[in-house]
């Protein structure tokens, strides 16, 4: 009975030093974790100058192909045009395997910084250029998803050898109240294990 009394201990201990209060706090971890999407914190970090960016990925998912050598070329060309457009490919799979249904034949991913600069690519003369190559060669759908909400890398890189955390913590309040909350909940709960 007590080895479950500290298997109960230990979850609530590593729920709580790794969560993104625990984060808002100074603590360290992973960010983008914790359900930001449903705090209603979408709206952080659609400006340049944030520590919290919230990144959209374009999802090409290729069914067929009808010329693969110049399928190559347009996904050649897309690696160079998105980086000027705040993206990048963070996957490009041939024939990727499939977990349930028909597999694609090629599957790319691209993410940029925000929603704004993914338009931008999509109004660019790269975009058109990109999906007329993509129409000729191939048989392909493209999704926008909006992701969760992340820091930025260089931001955080930046904060923290200025000796300063470069996160506004006023973004984090409504995580850290929900955390207390929840960890008094706990408490009650456990109180007397």
């Amino acid at each position: 009975m007590k080895q479950s009394y500290a298997a109960i201990g230990l979850a609530i201990a590593l729920t709580a030093a790794l969560s993104s209060p625990t984060l808002a706090r100074g603590g360290f971890g992973h960010i983008g974790h914790g359900g930001f999407g449903h705090m209603g914190l979408g709206h952080i970090g659609h400006g340049g100058g944030e520590a919290i960016m919230t990144p959209t990925y374009v999802l090409i998912s290729t069914t067929r192909l009808n010329d693969k050598d110049a399928f190559i070329n347009a996904l050649h060309g897309l690696a160079d045009a998105v980086p000027s457009f705040e993206g990048r490919v963070v996957s490009d799979v041939d024939n990727p395997p499939s977990w349930d249904g028909t597999a694609a034949a090629h599957v790319t991913m691209l993410q940029f910084d925000s929603a704004d600069a993914a338009q931008r690519w999509k109004d660019s003369d790269a975009y058109k250029s990109f999906d007329d190559q993509l129409k000729r060669t191939s048989e392909s759908s493209l999704q926008q998803l909006q992701g969760q909400p992340v820091a930025r890398p260089a931001d955080m890189a930046n904060a923290r050898f200025r000796g300063r955390r470069g996160l506004d913590p006023k973004a984090y309040e409504p995580l850290v109240k929900e955390y207390d909350t929840t960890l008094s909940r706990m408490h009650g709960i456990c109180h007397g294990c």
